[in-house]
């Protein structure tokens, strides 16, 4: 029982590590879009420290003119049943920061009777690419 424990531990280290040190910012939500964990490379995308991007909704780090449109794919992908993943392109408003492209994926979490739970995001910046 302990040497399982032991390995649980380290499986959740490895998978904590590997979520907190991609390149890319990833994120998880509740299906509100109300933030529950954010890796390092949020948030530096976002220009804002870490600990403060939990229980923000999302929809603050998305530029103005485009709140209504992120808003929008939000609700579709409430009223859908698909479990694949969605690419929007969007402006994201850093703090204190010029908004700027973004790709953002974003793919459902489901519970086993496959009620929507949370969402899972990625958000790349492409102004530069």
């Amino acid at each position: 029982m302990v040497n399982v424990q032991a390995r649980l531990r380290e499986e959740y280290k490895r998978y904590q590590d590997l979520f907190e040190f991609i390149p890319n910012a990833y994120l998880v939500s509740d299906i509100q879009g109300k933030i529950q964990s954010a890796n390092r490379a949020s948030a530096t995308l976002f220009n804002l420290q870490q600990r403060f991007l939990v229980n923000k909704p999302l929809v603050c780090f998305i530029a103005v003119e485009e709140r209504q449109t992120f808003r929008c794919q939000l609700n579709q992908m409430h009223r859908s049943e698909c479990d694949y993943m969605q690419e929007w392109i969007l402006r994201i408003q850093p703090r204190d920061c010029e908004p700027f492209e973004a790709a953002i994926t974003v793919a459902p979490i489901r519970d086993v009777k496959g009620n929507l739970t949370g969402l899972r995001w990625m958000v790349r910046d492409i102004h530069h690419v």
